[in-house]
């Protein structure tokens, strides 16, 4: 309980506001503590407040977004470092694990199995070959198997004690307040109904929104709304009456592709190729890695009511082809700017950041593993191949016949637009110099002049589309997407054939691996310089780069977002058949409201009723 007029004529609150700094309770608290003389703020708790509010998924991780952006917020701030100046240990420890310390481990917890993965298969693709060992130097074990000493040391069936300790307190206190049976089932009730997959979604939330606001800052609030628990969530959006566009464009999707889905697909990735090279781990690691990729995929689709409705997967799936593939792509394309590609504040602020030195990074550590391969190869194999070809296409990325497409595709476009300008302004010339020749007729000029303006009506109607892509003469999006891919993989997959050819595995991955980190070392430059503010007025010369970064990521989508859309199917079909065998109960519904659904009155009881 604080006294806003006292802090008022004390120095204020100027932070205090959701204008300039989210959490502005906090704000207020650290500005009244650092006054001191003696200032307190009392504490009171209530319990049975009634302000419980039944929120679904999506408002829910809304509102920890807020509180994660703000708490990002706090760190860089003035008053977070001065209190943790003056406060003594045991304050300083309570403010730390009650304020920042519960979203700074989020972030640890959300970045940890990435780590684990990566550094996993790394040990595993520096490991010697399985033919010609005597040339390496390798030790009695295999890296498969100190990986998986290690792996089964950490997740052991101790953690399972671990997860039981975390469930302590919620055990206890129902145990108190409605006995052991109720506790029971309580904490089983909550593993059964997958709270185990909402709370890895939610840790990679506030990881995400934290270290977003430390990396840009940008936060605003955010308005988490009263919207009913019931309410079903689209795919991408909803569509039109027509079906020709998304008419409101927002979904699952759309929410969530940069917070969770690109990062679920490439840890997908990671652990097959851990398990193609014989990566050896037990039954709890393994567990751990699919439960995490798992909901970093499905968490928000397992909690959406309605989401395997026969009728509503139809309507996704045409709402996912308008998105994705008609009028250009035109909608896609405005989704990635203003989302994607929103910050404009110059090329240096765009491009160097954290992220840039952490790419760097295992950019170097896959090199030194790749570069060690290829002088294993020449040493073996020296009469046969030359190392200098095969390491400068090996270790080059793979973006010369992508850019070469897209410099062509460009060109095309200019000169297409320029032949159509040509035609049109010879159309125009043409009209006006049959209007003054049929002057003298009163007429023929009538008849002219309305001909003249039905052309012009038709040449602009064919000139505007009703939404704003890419040119009108240019190549579709999809097809140059699906051409900058296949350019992408083979110039990846060309340079490492004698590798594959030989039976060296783990090069071959290796090789994969360090092609894509170049690759998207650079596409993440070339979206800094898409970012920069001046990039509107160069916008002939940055075409091909535009179209290059466009078609990848439009590439990128439709294989994340096809990959979800259509193993969810499989959801759709055990619905269907849940209907049909037991329409009483409802799996699904079990599974989001934790009862059976409410059954459906007959005309008979209607008209008791």
């Amino acid at each position: 309980i604080m006294n806003k007029q006292y802090m008022i004529q004390q120095g204020g609150v100027s932070k205090a506001t959701k204008t300039l700094n989210l959490s502005e309770d906090i704000f207020a608290g650290m500005d009244f503590k650092l006054r001191g003389n003696g200032r307190e703020i009392r504490h009171c708790e209530y319990f049975y407040l009634s302000k419980g509010r039944d929120l679904g998924f999506n408002a829910v991780m809304g509102f920890f977004s807020k509180l994660s952006s703000g708490t990002g917020e706090q760190i860089l701030t003035r008053q977070m470092y001065r209190l943790g100046q003056i406060l003594s240990l045991p304050e300083s420890l309570s403010f730390y694990y009650a304020h920042a310390g519960y979203y700074i481990t989020q972030c640890f917890i959300a970045l940890s199995m990435p780590v684990v993965v990566t550094s996993w298969l790394m040990v595993l693709s520096a490991d010697c070959e399985d033919s010609f060992r005597s040339f390496m130097n390798c030790g009695h074990a295999s890296s498969g198997e100190a990986m998986a000493a290690m792996l089964s040391a950490w997740c052991s069936w101790v953690m399972v004690f671990f997860l039981i300790a975390q469930t302590m307190p919620l055990f206890v206190q129902v145990w108190m307040e409605m006995g052991l049976r109720s506790a029971i089932w309580r904490v089983a009730k909550q593993w059964l109904t997958g709270s185990w997959s909402f709370f890895i979604f939610q840790a990679k939330v506030v990881g995400f929104y934290t270290l977003n606001e430390l990396r840009y800052g940008g936060a605003a609030y955010v308005s988490t709304g009263r919207g009913l628990p019931t309410q079903r969530s689209p795919f991408v959006g909803q569509l039109s009456a027509d079906g020709s566009r998304v008419e409101r464009v927002g979904g699952l999707y759309l929410d969530y592709a940069m917070l969770a889905y690109y990062d679920a697909m490439q840890l997908l990735f990671c652990a097959v190729f851990a398990a193609y090279l014989g990566g050896i781990a037990g039954p709890v690691a393994w567990f751990f890695v699919i439960a995490t990729i798992f909901s970093w995929f499905y968490a928000p689709f397992m909690f959406n009511p309605y989401q395997f409705s026969k009728r509503h997967f139809k309507e996704d799936l045409r709402s996912w082809w308008a998105f994705f593939f008609k009028n250009g792509s035109s909608q896609w394309v405005d989704w990635y700017t203003r989302v994607q590609l929103m910050p404009r504040r110059g090329l240096c602020h765009a491009v160097w950041d954290i992220t840039a030195f952490l790419s760097y990074f295992c950019l170097a550590v896959w090199f030194a593993i790749v570069d060690l391969k290829l002088h294993y190869f020449q040493n073996i194999f020296a009469p046969e191949v030359s190392r200098a070809p095969l390491a400068a296409l090996a270790l080059c990325p793979p973006i010369a016949l992508p850019l070469v497409y897209c410099a062509a595709a460009a060109l095309v476009e200019r000169a297409a637009a320029c032949c159509r300008c040509c035609r049109r302004a010879k159309k125009q010339s043409a009209r006006q110099l049959g209007g003054d020749v049929c002057q003298l007729d009163a007429a023929t000029s009538e008849g002219s002049a309305r001909n003249a303006e039905n052309e012009a009506a038709e040449d602009d109607a064919s000139v505007e589309p009703k939404i704003s892509g890419p040119p009108a003469c240019s190549v579709p999006l999809p097809l140059s997407a699906a051409l900058v891919v296949a350019l992408v993989s083979a110039e990846m997959a060309l340079p490492l054939y004698q590798l594959a050819a030989q039976g060296w595995q783990r090069a071959v991955v290796a090789g994969l691996i360090l092609k894509f980190l170049i690759f998207r070392l650079v596409l993440f430059l070339a979206e800094g310089a898409l970012r920069c503010r001046h990039v509107n007025t160069m916008g002939p010369f940055l075409r091909p780069l535009q179209l290059f970064v466009h078609s990848v990521q439009l590439a990128r989508d439709i294989f994340v977002s096809a990959f979800i859309f259509w193993t969810l199917a499989l959801g759709v079909v055990v619905h269907s058949l849940n209907e049909v065998l037991c329409p009483g109960c409802i799996l699904h519904q079990l599974l989001i409201y934790r009862a059976r659904p409410l059954r459906p009155t007959t005309d008979k009881e209607q008209i008791k009723l």
